[in-house]
């Protein structure tokens, strides 16, 4: 039986920074588009929701919602 379960989805717990940034990047590669330095994460991307980050990224533009879709799915 569970007795505790604890979530950490503001990053308290564990520092998950490099991480996103990894994966962020991992992704844009996979979709042929350049990856970003860690410090440009730290400094624009850091603790915003992926689909956030993307519009930052590619603008909301109708251009880019299939990339944006794309790259949110990996």
């Amino acid at each position: 039986m569970i007795e505790l379960l604890i979530f950490d989805l503001d990053g308290v717990l564990i520092d998950t920074d490099l991480a996103h940034y990894e994966s962020l990047n991992k992704a844009l590669i996979v979709y042929n588009q350049l990856a970003i330095s860690l410090e440009e994460h730290l400094l624009h991307f850091k603790g915003i929701p992926t689909k956030n980050k993307l519009d930052k990224l590619f603008g909301t533009t109708s251009d880019s919602v299939e990339i944006k879709n794309n790259i949110f799915k990996t």
